[in-house]
């Protein structure tokens, strides 16, 4: 499903983010990245979601390479993987079920699906009872719990956290 082939991200001062990386995850596959700050975890997400582009090498995704998506069909790439964010990325003034609803909403799902999803999700991650609060009233644990769910409201085939 995802393929790395001798991948290399250099940024400024000749300083490289990933360097000449190989690696394959297929359908159903858990693949754990771990290491120090610096190491190019980020980097790493930010080259799957096409936020950044590789300086050398080839990334296929489903068997296409992504330096053939189009500028017009990125979105239709990212909604195929669900992120979870460091910082969570919630948004401030939406609360826990608006921040849940919000790629259901862009991704045009009805009311009812949007519904359903979201009630599901809460039980999941054992929120439902804090669907009308906002981040700043949770605790780090919770807000986490909601990116989480977030990541997961469209069913993404890919989940990096």
């Amino acid at each position: 499903m995802i393929v790395f082939d001798k991948v290399s991200k250099k940024f400024f001062n000749d300083t490289y983010g990933v360097k000449k990386v190989d690696f394959e995850v297929e359908p159903g596959e858990i693949l754990l990245i771990t290491g120090p700050t610096g190491s190019g975890k980020t980097t790493l997400m930010r080259l799957i979601t096409r936020e950044y582009e590789p300086d050398e090498g080839q990334i296929l995704f489903d068997d296409l390479p992504l330096s053939e998506l189009s500028t017009s069909s990125l979105h239709q790439h990212r909604r195929r993987i669900g992120v979870v964010f460091q910082d969570y990325r919630l948004l401030p003034e939406s609360n826990v079920w608006e921040n849940i609803a919000l790629p259901l909403l862009i991704a045009g799902r009805s009311e009812e699906k949007i519904e359903e999803r979201i009630t599901d999700l809460l039980k999941l991650v054992n929120l439902e009872n804090k669907a009308d609060l906002f981040p700043r009233e949770l605790s780090g644990g919770e807000a986490q719990r909601v990116s989480i769910a977030r990541a997961l409201a469209t069913a993404p085939p890919v989940l990096f956290a």
